[in-house]
């Protein structure tokens, strides 16, 4: 009976493993690049940006998932706009295909862009737009 037990729970190892590196969990690396420093500002590093790298849409997702009902300040509107802009950059690595079209990110970036606090973010939100654009003309594989 112990070597059934043994051999089903690493057969149920190696299937959490495989999902898990195929589709990648938005939410920790989200909300940390959404997260304040006591110096109020915002931080991410190198293993953020590689994370972002390969969810594309799922970001924007998580972003509106995470913001729901919540007043959002100009600081917080540009640090998404930088989340979608990592999320697309490089489109090859985004790990599931249905989220290498920025369609739930070009959706919040305007529902962003009409906020009051987007006010002098408008370089900003071209550079995201332009982004999403060059993005979405590309083809699947």
């Amino acid at each position: 009976m112990r070597p059934l037990t043994f051999v089903l729970s690493m057969g149920l190892s190696v299937a959490l493993c495989q999902t898990t590196s195929q589709e990648p969990n938005a939410e920790p690396v989200v909300r940390r690049m959404l997260t304040r420093f006591p110096n109020g500002g915002f931080g991410y590093s190198g293993w953020d940006e590689k994370e972002l790298f390969r969810l594309g849409d799922a970001s924007a997702v998580e972003v509106t998932r995470l913001i729901d009902g919540k007043d959002v300040s100009t600081d917080e509107i540009r640090q998404i706009l930088r989340i979608i802009q990592f999320s697309f950059e490089a489109p090859s690595q985004i790990k599931v295909e249905s989220d290498r079209q920025p369609k739930a990110a070009s959706l919040l970036v305007e529902r962003l862009e009409r906020l009051p606090a987007s006010s002098g973010l408008a370089e900003d939100f071209v550079g995201t737009r332009k982004l999403l654009r060059r993005v979405s003309k590309v083809k699947p594989k």
